[in-house]
């Protein structure tokens, strides 16, 4: 059995979020209100304004054996 767990990404993490983010927005389009092909263009100093924005926050669902499986 695969244990995931939920981990809140911090501010320097902004590749991590990427990463899953843009992952996220192509197996589950409709699930989300931007898309893969505007996110994709995000510069890495987006990435990171997001993750410091004291307004919202970024969690990931991540396992051991398979890395990040999600946004929660």
């Amino acid at each position: 059995m695969t244990e995931i767990a939920i981990v809140q990404l911090g501010p320097d993490e902004g590749e991590r979020l990427k990463e899953v983010r843009l992952r996220a927005l192509q197996e589950s389009p409709d699930a989300f209100g931007s898309s893969y092909a505007r996110e994709i263009g995000f510069s890495e100093d987006e990435w990171t304004k997001r993750l410091k924005n004291p307004d919202s926050r970024w969690w990931v669902a991540e396992s051991r054996d398979l890395g990040d499986v999600g946004l929660v």
